[in-house]
């Protein structure tokens, strides 16, 4: 009986086969999709050039400059990326967004404008839905009469900021203090923050129409619109020379008339206002040494009348809540 020698060569390997580790990190990498899924989407450019450098970066022959600069390249593209999809979702989001009504009246300049209120509840859902994020903040101004007030936005991983500087010295039109320096930040942050959204957006504001507007119906121009014939009886015949002297006389009185009246009213609304505005200031200032007895906020009456700060309030409306600080101190056994 013969004997075969074995050699390391010739001996039949047990149990399974040993695969190389390359091998097996390549066959990690690919991953079957499954039956059914939806192929994947292509990549951009800028995606597939992302998709290189992070394949390179995983070279272990890399040196470390090497492998540095690839990622702040792969940074700097996803940075791209990410502030072209801010732009683009900017663009939709304010091809959305429709002109917004002036619910709210500064008495003091007599003048409408759009509360923060009425601007956040016809555009939060538009920017939110794009994928926006806003948030505010304050910040030192140059001027020490001043205060920076600052809005973040965010739409994945850019962020923009904008800013405004607003005044917050406490003084009223006439250049007497109206308030402290404490209220005087709050309002100054208020209309900041109204005046940064309508800017971000580049809101336009305007009268009411019955909500058309904010629909999406915009009126045609009277400028393109289609007269109406209407539907009239024939004209009677031109007056004679004598009726019609008298007709130009009536009207020419009856005008310096009107001119005349309107004239006086504006000049006692004009006399009126400054002595109302006078003595609504001095119920104002009264009106906050009773909300810091009752320790209540400027807010929580603003939020009561639905308007912004405590100078926005009409006469009545100040009376009004006298009476009920005083009724409050009152009760609670304040002397006032």
């Amino acid at each position: 009986m013969s004997s075969v020698e074995t050699t390391p060569e010739t001996k039949k390997r047990r149990g399974r086969p040993r695969k190389d580790l390359q091998t097996i990190a390549a066959a990690s990498d690919i991953t079957e999709a499954p039956i059914g899924a939806p192929p994947p989407a292509e990549l951009s450019d800028t995606g597939q050039i992302i998709r290189a450098i992070t394949t390179l970066s995983r070279d272990p022959q890399l040196n470390i400059q090497n492998m540095q600069f690839l990622l702040e390249q792969r940074r700097a593209l996803m940075m791209e990326e990410a502030e072209q999809g801010y732009n683009d979702a900017m663009a939709r989001a304010q091809a959305k967004m429709r002109p917004i009504a002036k619910d709210c009246e500064n008495p003091q300049t007599r003048s409408r404008y759009a509360s923060y209120t009425a601007l956040d509840n016809a555009i939060r859902p538009i920017y939110s839905g794009e994928g926006f994020a806003l948030t505010f903040d304050t910040d030192v101004a140059p001027n020490p009469n001043d205060i920076l007030v600052v809005a973040d936005v965010t739409h994945g991983r850019f962020t923009k900021r904008y800013k405004i500087p607003m005044p917050c010295d406490g003084k009223g039109p006439r250049g007497n203090d109206v308030m402290t320096r404490t209220h005087a930040v709050g309002s100054a942050t208020t209309y900041g923050r109204r005046y940064l959204l309508g800017m971000i957006f580049n809101i336009v504001t305007g009268q009411d129409d019955d909500g058309n507007r904010a629909g999406g119906h915009r009126q045609q121009p009277a400028a393109y619109r289609q007269p109406i014939a209407p539907d009239r009886p024939p004209a009677p015949p031109p007056p004679q020379e004598n009726e019609r002297a008298r007709h130009t006389r009536q009207a020419v009185a009856a005008a310096t008339t009107h001119a005349r009246n309107q004239l006086l009213q504006k000049q006692l609304e004009a006399s009126v206002a400054v002595s109302g505005n006078d003595q609504r200031a001095e119920m104002i200032g009264e009106l906050r040494g009773l909300l810091e007895k009752a320790k209540v906020s400027d807010a929580t009456v603003c939020e009561a009348f639905n308007v912004e700060t405590l100078e926005d309030l009409t006469g009545e409306q100040v009376a009004h809540a006298i009476r009920r600080a005083k009724k409050t101190l009152k009760d609670a056994g304040v002397e006032l």
